[in-house]
C-alpha cells in the first residue's frame, strides 16, 4: 500500500514541477524544464537510495549451526 501512494505522490509532486516549470515556457522553453523536472527526479532516486542502503539487511544463517540431514539418519545395514 505504501508503494502505491508514495508512486501516486511523487508523480503528483514531479507533475507540479514540471508544470511550474512549463508556466514559465517564455522565458525557459519546453526542453528545459523537461531537464529541470528530471533533476527532481534523480534527486528524489537518491533520497530513496539513500534510505534503502540504511535498511538492514536480512540475517544470515550459519552453517556451522545447521545440523546435517544425513548425519542424523540411521544407515541401513
Amino acid at each position: 500500500m505504501l508503494n502505491t501512494v508514495g508512486g501516486s505522490v511523487g508523480t503528483a509532486l514531479l507533475a507540479v514541477v514540471l508544470q511550474s516549470r512549463l508556466a514559465e515556457r517564455e522565458s525557459l522553453g519546453v526542453a528545459v524544464a523537461f531537464a529541470h523536472t528530471f533533476w527532481w527526479v534523480l534527486g528524489c532516486c537518491l533520497v530513496a537510495l539513500l534510505g534503502a542502503a540504511m535498511l538492514p539487511g536480512a540475517a544470515r544463517p550459519d552453517p556451522a549451526a545447521t545440523p546435517d540431514p544425513d548425519a542424523a539418519a540411521p544407515r541401513a545395514r
